[in-house]
C-alpha cells in the first residue's frame, strides 16, 4: 500500500484530477451534499428495502394459495403495501408537479425503489387477475 500511495504522489495533479473526473461519471448523477443527506430520501429507501421482500412474498403467495400471507404477519403485509404505494404516490406527484420523477437519491438507491415499486404494483395487479382466473 505505501509504494501505490508514493506512486500517486509522483503523478501529476492534472491526471489525478482527470482521473477522479472520469470514475464519478461512472456512479451516475452527482449530487450536493444536501441530497447525500436527505433523511425523506434514506427513510424510502430503507422502508422500501424491507417492504419489497415482504410485498414479494405476499404476492407469491397470493398467487399460489388464493390468500395473503399468514394471520401473524398482517401488520408488516399491510404496512409492506402501503409503503409501496406511497412510493408510487410520491412519484406520480412528482412526476406531475415537476415534470421528471423522483430523483436518483444517494448511489441511485430511490430511483432503484421507485422502479421496483412499479413492478411489485403490476406485479401484485397480475396476481389478483390469475387468482381471479383460477377460482
Amino acid at each position: 500500500m505505501i509504494a501505490f500511495t508514493s506512486g500517486l504522489a509522483s503523478l501529476p495533479r492534472t491526471v489525478l484530477r482527470t482521473a477522479v473526473r472520469h470514475r464519478s461519471r461512472h456512479f451516475g448523477v452527482r449530487m450536493n451534499s444536501s441530497q447525500e443527506n436527505d433523511p425523506v430520501q434514506w427513510g424510502a429507501i430503507a422502508a422500501s428495502a424491507v417492504a419489497t421482500p415482504v410485498t414479494v412474498w405476499s404476492e407469491y403467495t397470493l398467487a399460489t394459495t388464493g390468500r395473503g400471507l399468514p394471520d401473524q404477519y398482517g401488520l408488516i403485509e399491510g404496512l409492506s403495501y402501503l409503503v409501496i404505494v406511497g412510493l408510487v404516490g410520491w412519484s406520480i406527484f412528482t412526476k406531475v408537479k415537476t415534470g421528471s420523477g423522483l430523483p436518483q437519491g444517494p448511489f441511485a438507491l430511490l430511483g432503484a425503489c421507485e422502479g421496483i415499486s412499479y413492478l411489485l404494483i403490476v406485479s401484485g395487479i397480475g396476481a389478483y387477475i390469475y387468482q381471479a382466473a383460477a377460482n
